[in-house]
């Protein structure tokens, strides 16, 4: 049976990596299939925090995993955070589980609206808002086991809200003291713990 779920605040799914029959939103960028037309903020550092238009320029419809496996990079155009996205969802947080599939569909031939997890990569600046524009870049190699290590810990405990950990974990992972992020932003001990075992 085909079941539409939502994604809500405590990013609470069933969701796998990788399901048969769908494809990562990263190859299917790089090979030409979809299209990202825009991509803006929406005033928040992590969770779903961007949210873009895509287009589907084939003769067929697309399944798109709803984990990025190989996490994007997005370029803020102005002067505040760069984001490190990790799951793609539909606009409104919909999307489809057809056994152990979860995905969204994106129809031939048409533009979609959709949401994007992501992750400030840039302590000191600004969240985006919503008049932030990014593009889409190569992730920089200092990022890049960090961003695999968050999306991979999202993908196999799809059930748990680690967002305030994996946040964390970026900015450790960077170099930012525990002591100076918690003057911008709450995290408990049990994060911090989390946080650092992501890491490791």
């Amino acid at each position: 049976m085909l079941v539409r779920i939502f994604f809500i605040a405590a990013l609470a799914a069933l969701t796998v990596p990788s399901p048969s029959g769908a494809e990562t939103l990263s190859e299917l960028l790089r090979t030409g299939k979809l299209e990202i037309l825009s991509m803006s903020g929406n005033g928040s550092s992590s969770g779903a925090a961007l949210e873009g238009q895509v287009f589907n320029p084939t003769s067929a419809p697309l399944s798109v995993d709803v984990h990025l496996l190989e996490p994007i990079y997005f370029r803020n155009l102005g002067q505040a955070q760069n984001m490190i996205a990790t799951r793609v969802y539909e606009a409104d947080g919909g999307y489809f589980v057809l056994g152990d599939r979860a995905f969204i569909e994106v129809p031939a031939g048409e533009v979609m609206e959709i949401l994007l997890v992501a992750y400030c990569a840039d302590f000191e600046l600004d969240n985006p808002g919503r008049d932030s524009r990014f593009v889409m870049e190569a992730m920089p190699p200092e990022l890049l086991d960090t961003a695999r290590k968050v999306a991979a810990y999202e993908a196999s405990r799809p059930d748990e809200d680690a967002m305030v950990a994996l946040q964390l974990a970026v900015w450790l992972a960077q170099g930012v003291s525990p002591a100076r992020i918690e003057r911008q932003f709450t995290f408990s001990p049990a994060d911090l713990s989390l946080a650092r075992s992501i890491l490791r």
